[in-house]
């Protein structure tokens, strides 16, 4: 039986650092928000980008370029394979994130 990892208390957020987020993060967050809309710009409309804050993962979405594919607006959650694919990057041997497949609106087969 598969749970969520926003409800599973020990799942992979528990590897998370749960420091407080300070000022430096927020601003590093903000820095970021151009490269989500350059990148839009430069792949074009049919891809979405989303920014998340490790913050708060239950609102965690902070900056989404081309939302209108999936529907997830600001403050929308991290999924669970976007968790497992940032603890799948924290080991040693990946520092890649791999594609995907999923399904947009629609039941639009998508690349992630």
């Amino acid at each position: 039986m598969s749970r969520s990892l926003l409800t599973n208390e020990t799942s992979e957020l528990d590897l998370l650092d749960q420091r407080p987020f300070e000022q430096t993060d927020f601003d590093i967050l903000k820095s970021y928000e151009a490269v989500v809309d350059g990148l839009a710009m430069l792949i074009g409309s049919h891809c979405e980008i989303v920014l998340h804050s490790l913050q708060d993962l239950k609102c965690s979405a902070i900056r989404i370029a081309n939302g209108e594919h999936t529907g997830r607006k600001i403050g929308s959650p991290i999924t669970d394979l976007a968790l497992r694919m940032l603890h799948d990057m924290t080991g040693a041997d990946s520092s890649v994130s791999k594609c995907y497949f999923t399904r947009a609106l629609r039941a639009r087969k998508a690349v992630s």
